[in-house]
């Protein structure tokens, strides 16, 4: 959790089994509505992160990529997977044409996902995300699915 919590605005407001209970049923609903697309990561036989489509707007096609992932399950390459893998399904199976991906400025281990998938650096979002009550730099990144079928 204190890893997380320097990144994510929900680590603090999600400490008991009711608050996970409500997060699932609002994830199962977004599903249903088809405003997102939440998955569990799987490695090594155990629950270590997230990685979702969020924010699924499907009469422009455009949707955001978010993901968490356990401290001791990183730098194995399973959220960089685990993204592009999200990303077919969204362009393939979901008709999404844009998504965006948010990264904190100084959180390099997360946009070198992005970096190392070949998305492309629109900017930097200056104190656009407030956390733990300082308000972080984001990197925005964007990949067309027109990118991708040309690679």
């Amino acid at each position: 959790r204190a890893h997380l919590r320097r990144w994510l605005t929900w680590v603090d407001d999600t400490r008991q089994i009711l608050d996970t209970r409500e997060f699932l049923r609002m994830s199962m609903a977004g599903w249903a509505e088809g405003r997102m697309i939440r998955c569990a990561i799987r490695w090594r036989g155990r629950v270590c992160g997230s990685v979702s489509v969020e924010g699924i707007n499907r009469t422009i096609g455009c949707g955001e990529i978010g993901y968490w992932l356990a401290e001791d399950c990183q730098g194995q390459g399973v959220m960089t997977r685990s993204v592009a893998a999200l990303t077919e399904l969204a362009f393939e199976d979901e008709d999404i044409f844009r998504l965006e991906l948010h990264a904190a400025e100084h959180n390099n281990r997360s946009w070198a996902i992005p970096e190392r998938l070949g998305w492309t650096l629109e900017g930097v979002k200056r104190q656009s995300t407030p956390v733990n009550g300082q308000r972080l730099d984001m990197r925005l990144y964007s990949l067309l699915r027109t990118d991708v079928r040309h690679k």
